[in-house]
């Protein structure tokens, strides 16, 4: 990697998620996106400004985007490992969190991104301890 400017944090979806993210967004926080949330638009916008990698922080907003939101991260990790990590994601209450959380770690992605507001916990929640745990037996990262 020439470029050594790393962002940690960017928010992208799947091409056919980002209009309804977007959307929700921008109702929620009152904001205007000046580009498309998708993988294209990220690579264009690390070329103009220099950014030789950037980390993927997933949210999941339903124990039903789990394991599709997963697949998409360990698929574009593994198409340009040079220049896109990511974090994997799971919602709290996903009964399969044992299975995903190990997949996570074998498909290259680095850790679990949370986000409470969106998934509606609190991160000190005792119902969370099991995944937490997990997470720290495959050696990942959490944010």
């Amino acid at each position: 990697m020439e470029n050594k400017i790393i962002d940690i944090h960017v928010h992208i979806f799947p091409d056919y998620m980002s209009e309804k993210a977007v959307e929700r967004l921008e109702n929620k926080y009152k904001l205007h996106f000046i580009a498309r949330p998708v993988l294209e638009d990220l690579l264009k916008f690390m070329d103009v400004n220099n950014i030789g990698f950037s980390i993927v922080q997933p949210v999941s907003t339903s124990v039903l985007q789990v394991e599709v939101l997963n697949s998409w991260l360990i698929d574009i990790v593994a198409d340009d490992p040079e220049r896109i990590g990511a974090f994997g994601t799971i919602f709290p209450g996903y009964g399969n969190f044992l299975k995903e959380l190990s997949r996570i770690k074998k498909g290259g992605l680095k850790g679990v991104k949370f986000h409470p507001n969106f998934q509606s916990f609190y991160p000190d929640d005792e119902k969370m301890d099991g995944i937490y745990r997990e997470i720290i037996n495959n050696g990942l990262w959490t944010l």
